[in-house]
Parts: C-alpha cells; structure tokens; sequence
C-alpha cells in the first residue's frame, strides 16, 4: 500500500490498475474469500473514480474560465483607469491638482538636469 495517499497516483500505476481490473474481470472462476474484494466492488470504485476524474476535468475547465473572465475584467478596468488620467490630465492640465489626486505627478514636480558649471 502507498503511503502517501494524498499524493496524486501515477498514470503509469493508474493504466496498470485499469489493466488489472480488466483481465480480473475476464476471469470466470473469479470468487475472492474476502467479499471486499469481489468484481462488483472493484466495478463500483471504478466508477466512482470516473466520475471524480470527470468532475475535477470540468473544475479546472469552469476554473479556468472564471479566470480568464476575471483577467479580462481586470485588464478592462485598468485601460478605464489610464484613460480616465489622461481625460483629467487634458481636461484640468499637466500641474493640475486633481492630476495628483488620480496619482499622476504634477509636470512642475519632474526634475529636470541642470547645467553644471564649466571650471577653469
């Protein structure tokens, strides 16, 4: 038995199981002491899996696209934010104190190089 059974199992293991379970199932004299361990319960945990295998498939494809819905929305509403600063700064001008308020620099606070003196 493993013991990590948290761990995902790997796919090689998995298609061996599957194998296993499918050529027990073509045996006909196949009648376990331990009733755990008949072909009826092996059917039903297979099943079982299935269906948790299909389920988290359409998990991560409904994932997948509440994200991408949600990257969207962001990115849109980014594109809103830089227009509306540029809107502001044309309407109100580049020194502005509504252009602070929106978090953009007066044109006045930009600093701009000064000539050093030339020494002799």
């Amino acid at each position: 038995m493993a013991d990590k059974k948290t761990r995902q199992l790997e796919m090689k293991k998995l298609r061996d199981d599957l194998e296993s379970f499918a050529a027990m199932q073509g045996i006909s004299g196949y009648s376990p002491a331990n009733s755990a361990f008949d072909a009826h319960t092996g059917a039903e945990l297979k099943a079982r899996m299935e269906a948790s295998q299909t389920r988290e498939v359409q998990e991560k494809a409904g994932w997948k696209a509440s994200r991408d819905r949600k990257v969207s929305d962001e990115w849109e509403f980014h594109d809103f934010v830089r227009n509306m600063r540029t809107q502001i700064k044309a309407q109100f001008g580049e020194n502005s104190d509504e252009l602070a308020a929106v978090g953009l620099k007066k044109k006045a606070e930009y600093l701009y190089p000064k000539r050093k003196p030339m020494n002799k």
